[in-house]
């Protein structure tokens, strides 16, 4: 999970949620990652994923939105 500073919302407009969706569907191809399920809320989210590789922190960081 993770959720915005301050309850602040981390999905403003229609193309943060497009982006967000986009990031997303690179998880397998960058980071031999598997995406079980995943929630997106207006001020957090949550996601189930295995990582076959070390970069998870790298992963993890590519969801930032601003």
């Amino acid at each position: 999970m993770s959720r915005s500073n301050g309850g602040d919302a981390i999905i403003r407009i229609h193309q943060d949620r497009q982006r967000f969706l986009g990031l997303l569907e690179e998880l397998p191809g960058r980071f031999r990652a598997e995406l079980y399920a995943f929630v997106l809320m207006d001020n957090h989210y949550h996601q189930i994923h295995r990582s076959r590789s070390a970069e998870v922190l790298a992963m993890l960081r590519n969801f930032t939105l601003t």
